[in-house]
């Protein structure tokens, strides 16, 4: 039998981190392994950290490559990967259908399903894995400005560069009608 694979996607500030932190919490520590990419510095660098300061410990990767290949880290005693800030692994399909389907591990993806612009990051890997997932969630936050159901992440500053690490300085979930940067 294979790994099973969950999705958990949405736009900044709609609990995704806190998600993993709560799910961390109904497993045997041994039996699991929580990531999170490198780049994302914002709190402490070895945990998850939700925007309301809840933590859990984890291990920033820059690759997924370096994770499988790293040998300090027993695959083998694995039965369930975290993966936070999924979006910025430039290897996450290939190495999540190896997790998967090779060493049968369930892979837990959390990330943003869009950027600021509401494009894919990268080569939009994560969302090219939503046909591969037994379970997908899209998680919504609050518009900042009119407290209505807000799918999106808006960029309060003028930037085109596709990823800047940041937090409510830089991103604010918005709505349909307050997403547009006029």
């Amino acid at each position: 039998m294979n790994g099973k694979l969950t999705i958990i996607l949405g736009p900044m500030f709609a609990g995704k981190s806190t998600y993993i932190i709560n799910e961390v919490k109904h497993y045997n520590s041994s039996d699991i392994l929580v990531i999170k990419h490198l780049s994302d510095d914002r709190y402490q660098q070895n945990s998850i950290v939700s925007h309301d300061n809840i933590s859990c410990p984890c291990i920033p990767y820059k690759t997924l490559s370096d994770m499988i290949n790293n040998e300090n880290v027993k695959l083998r005693d694995v039965k369930t990967i975290f993966i936070d800030e999924a979006q910025f692994f430039s290897d996450l399909y290939d190495k999540v259908l190896y997790l998967i389907l090779v060493r049968k591990i369930n892979v837990v993806l959390v990330g943003l399903d869009g950027d600021f612009e509401r494009k894919a990051f990268g080569d939009g890997d994560l969302l090219k894995l939503i046909p591969l997932a037994s379970y997908v969630h899209k998680f919504i936050s609050k518009c900042y400005i009119c407290g209505q159901d807000a799918p999106f992440t808006k960029r309060l500053i003028a930037s085109k560069e596709q990823i800047i690490v940041g937090g409510a300085n830089i991103y604010q979930p918005a709505c349909e009608e307050h997403f547009p940067n006029t």
